[in-house]
Formats: structure tokens, sequence, C-alpha cells
């Protein structure tokens, strides 16, 4: 009968330990949200020197280039990443974009901020100089979003 004892004390137990170990985790990852305080949207566009300079090159020196361009564009992405989370995006003509011309943005994504400084350090990043290559290749542009249900925004300002 003890053995018998022991076992069930044992599978109760290891019960309990399993369904404080759920409530445990669900606890972790089902944690509220914090607000959207900020939004930045980053817009991006070909230069024409970028486009010169590419069209000039080597087959292998394009290659090359767009290797450390894009190389580039994803270790940006990724401290971007470090301040806000990312929040979505468009690129290319596939998602309705305008495409061809020096004047059509053509990357455009967002990111969730916590505060304006950290909106000033996302733009420090794209300032540093490990990222002159890509700033010389293309227009990057870094906007701060406005509360869309704030009234002083006025569609009178699209005419």
């Amino acid at each position: 009968m003890q053995y018998l004892e022991i076992v069930l004390i044992l599978g109760l137990l290891s019960v309990v330990i399993i369904l404080a170990w759920r409530v445990f985790r669900y606890r972790l990852y089902n944690r509220p949200l914090p607000p959207i305080q900020h939004r930045m949207m980053v817009a991006i566009r070909r230069r024409a020197a970028g486009i010169a300079r590419f069209l000039e090159m080597e087959s292998e020196k394009q290659d090359q280039l767009l290797d450390d361009l894009q190389k580039q564009m994803w270790a940006l992405h990724a401290r971007w990443q470090d301040f806000g989370e990312y929040a979505g995006g468009f690129s290319g003509f596939e998602m309705g974009l305008p495409s061809g011309g020096e004047d059509d943005w053509s990357i455009l994504a967002m990111y969730d901020l916590e505060s304006d400084s950290v909106f000033s350090k996302c733009k420090a990043v794209l300032e540093d100089e490990r990222y002159t290559l890509l700033r010389n290749h293309f227009d990057i542009r870094l906007i701060k979003g406005e509360d869309i249900d704030d009234p002083s925004i006025r569609i009178t300002e699209l005419f």
C-alpha cells in the first residue's frame, strides 16, 4: 500500500508542478504591451548619383555592392529594432509603391518607439559612419509620427 501512496503523491506533485509552470509561462508571455507612444516612419529611395555609379561598375563589383548594401540595411534595421519594435512596412512596386524614378520612395517601414529621445537615437544611428555607403546610394528619411486623433492635424494641408 505504501508503494501506491508514494506513486500517487508523486503523480499529484508532478501535476501541480506542471500547472504552476504553465501559469508562470502564461503570465510571462501574455503581459499587456505598453501603449505605443511614438511611431517612426522610414522612407527610402534611390539617389541618382548612386544609380549612375552603380551602372558604371563591372558586374562583379555590382554584385559585391548589392551584397554590401543588403548587409548594411539589415544591420541598420537590427540597430533600430534595439530601440523599438518593427511595426511593418511596404517595399517595391508589387506592394503598390511607384518605382523607377529617383523621386519614387521604394521602401516605407514603421517602428514603434517609446519616446522622443529614442527617435533621436535612431537618427544618430543612421548618421553613424558605418552606414556611409548606404547613405551614399539611398536617400533615407526618418519621420516622427503624429497622433492622427489630434484635432490640430488638418486635411487642408494637402491642398
